[in-house]
């Protein structure tokens, strides 16, 4: 099975391709970033964010998408931005025909993990070695976004492994 996961946004949004057989071990299959320039109209943007969700739905052909539901506390000006871009990118995978799933960030931490609470950089570390993937350490970069992507995709796999299980 192949899974695209999804780290939704409005300038980054970071993607990780993943495979399993179902026996609890993945493939890094490739990991990236769709980007927007500020400098174009939001408009601009989310068409650019649609067309590039499609291209990397075409070249991956993945059989699920697994997307990271938003969660927003503090700034609604940058939830309803990335609540559009989150509404393209499903307009995108509508039209690919690939069944789609959300797991909220919480979840994804417990099933990596097995700790709700766990720290960004605990995530990443898990991911990183699931994946075995060598990436900048302690700092904030686009990285952050694909780990977060690569995270959703696990956290599917292994809840579909559950479900056969």
């Amino acid at each position: 099975m192949i899974i695209l996961g999804i780290d939704p946004g409005l300038a980054t949004i970071g993607y990780g391709v993943i495979s399993t057989n179902g026996n609890g071990k993945y493939k890094l299959n490739k990991y990236g970033w769709i980007k927007t320039s500020p400098k174009i109209s939001h408009f601009e943007r989310l068409n650019s964010i649609y067309i590039q969700t499609r291209e990397v739905i075409k070249e991956h052909k993945p059989d699920t998408i697994a997307l990271e539901r938003l969660f927003f506390y503090n700034n609604s000006k940058t939830a309803m931005n990335v609540s559009q871009a989150m509404g393209v990118m499903k307009l995108a995978i509508f039209h690919e025909k690939i069944e789609s799933v959300e797991y909220p960030p919480l979840k994804m931490k417990v099933v990596l993990t097995n700790d709700g609470r766990a720290k960004k950089e605990d995530v990443k570390r898990h991911i990183k070695r699931l994946l075995h993937i060598s990436a900048p350490k302690n700092k904030k970069t686009h990285f952050d976004d694909a780990a977060d992507a690569l995270g959703i995709a696990i956290c599917h796999a292994r809840i579909c492994l559950e479900e056969r299980g």
